[in-house]
């Protein structure tokens, strides 16, 4: 999670042989976001899995950079769409100050501007989002879209149920929220005024988003079904991993195969012409850029789901998730 750590792994990797040809990882943001920057200098292409952060999706500072996480920028689109869907024209956004959420928040308030909808209120909150909670409820919004982390969100939603701004007639869509009652394993280390009983009343009904799953015997790329691999990946690791980033090892098991295809690819392309991979330098852009033209072509069923890049950033197919109390 320290910026200076990967950038230090990095350059000593690159002034070890042999030479590299593209770079895999880091898989944070943090992490992701220096190394990724300087990349370019060596004609490496990077690609990632758990990098979810729409400021990475900057081709003039990241050129040959990409991730096989969604991006929250990229599921915007299917925000606007199912607000037009209901007809649901007058709304408003809050988001947690922070880099990801703030991009994805402006991108959607541009977006939703340009598209006519009302903006009822925009809101943006650092410690607590009690003041701009209370703005929103007294302009009447009903239709309230968030921009925020796990633990933010929590800590939202227990002033949220505080100010009574749940119920039947308001409609929340959220980043998070996919997995089934997982604000009870957050909620002790969100520190919040709630108790649990009481946030799950506020979490009664919400909208989220998340990348379809594929069906347990459906065969991927790697000729295995999910079942196979997980069956695969539990006795490789041989011991339980009980780390919330458990769920991104297989957008890391697809984004190495993304990489792993692209570079077979590449070296058919060389074969060709007389060349080779092993022919590659730090100088070298044309095969750089055979590497690069690759990977943006990529297309294939992986256990993560369909892996396809369009500027970097993987889209795919989305689920539209519904939280309602029972």
């Amino acid at each position: 999670y320290k910026p200076w750590v990967a950038v230090r792994s990095f350059i000593e990797a690159i002034n070890q042989p042999p030479i590299k040809i593209a770079t895999f990882g880091p898989l944070t943001t943090v992490g992701s976001k220096p190394v990724a920057s300087i990349t370019k200098y060596w004609n490496l292409v990077t690609v990632t899995s758990g990098v979810s952060s729409a400021a990475l999706i900057n081709r003039q500072v990241y050129p040959y950079f990409f991730t096989t996480e969604t991006t929250d920028v990229t599921l915007n689109p299917i925000r606007i769409a199912m607000l037009q869907r209901f007809n649901w024209t007058r709304i408003a956004t809050i988001h947690y100050i922070e880099e990801l959420q703030e991009i994805a928040a402006k991108n959607f308030i541009a977006e939703a501007t340009r598209l006519n909808f009302t903006l009822i209120t925009t809101e943006a909150y650092l410690a607590s989002p009690a003041a701009q909670l209370k703005s929103i409820k007294e302009k009447g919004a009903k239709i309230i879209l968030l921009f925020a982390n796990i633990f933010s969100t929590i800590r939202l939603f227990c002033e949220v149920y505080h100010q009574k701004l749940y119920g039947p007639h308001y409609v929340w869509f959220i980043t998070f929220g996919y997995v089934r009652n997982w604000w009870r394993q957050y909620h002790p280390m969100a520190k919040t005024n709630c108790t649990l009983d009481q946030l799950e009343e506020a979490m009664s009904s919400y909208f989220t988003f998340n990348n379809v799953e594929l069906g347990s015997h459906e065969t991927t790329i790697s000729g295995r079904n999910s079942s196979e691999y997980m069956k695969y990946y539990e006795n490789f690791i041989q011991k339980p991993i009980n780390s919330p980033y458990k769920a991104f090892q297989t957008n890391g098991y697809d984004a190495m195969w993304a990489l792993a295809l692209a570079l077979n690819k590449t070296e058919n392309i060389l074969k060709q012409n007389g060349s080779s991979l092993s022919d590659f330098t730090y100088n070298n852009t044309k095969i750089r850029s055979i590497l690069f033209d690759q990977i943006s072509q990529t297309d294939f069923i992986g256990i993560s789901g369909p892996v396809r890049f369009k500027e970097g950033t993987r889209i795919s197919d989305v689920y539209i998730y519904q939280n309602r109390s029972m």
